[in-house]
């Protein structure tokens, strides 16, 4: 993500909140630039493992939920073949672009 926000975006978000400042844009079409790449479904998705990151980054692992942990456990299948997925269809989008 940070390297599409750098190349094509040419802008990345900084500051405190910039790891969902930087997932957020990615669920942002930037008219003639290019398309949304990540649906709002996916960024809800990743939002959530990164809110996760960010609890087992600053707590120790002992505070784990398991309410909490074994959703996101259920659910990496479909979120990463969402990412894959939609990650693709960005890529076939730029192949076409410099087709032209």
């Amino acid at each position: 993500m940070t390297q599409i926000a750098t190349t094509v975006d040419q802008t990345i978000p900084s500051g405190k909140n910039w790891h969902r400042e930087l997932l957020n844009q990615m669920g942002d079409k930037i008219d003639n630039l290019r398309p949304q790449i990540f649906s709002k479904i996916t960024i809800e998705q990743l939002d959530e493992y990164r809110r996760f990151r960010h609890v087992v980054r600053n707590i120790y692992g002992f505070e784990f939920e398991i309410t909490r942990v074994e959703p996101l456990i259920n659910s990496l299948d479909k979120c990463f073949t969402n990412v894959k997925n939609e990650l693709l269809d960005f890529v076939q989008i730029l192949k076409a672009i410099t087709e032209k």
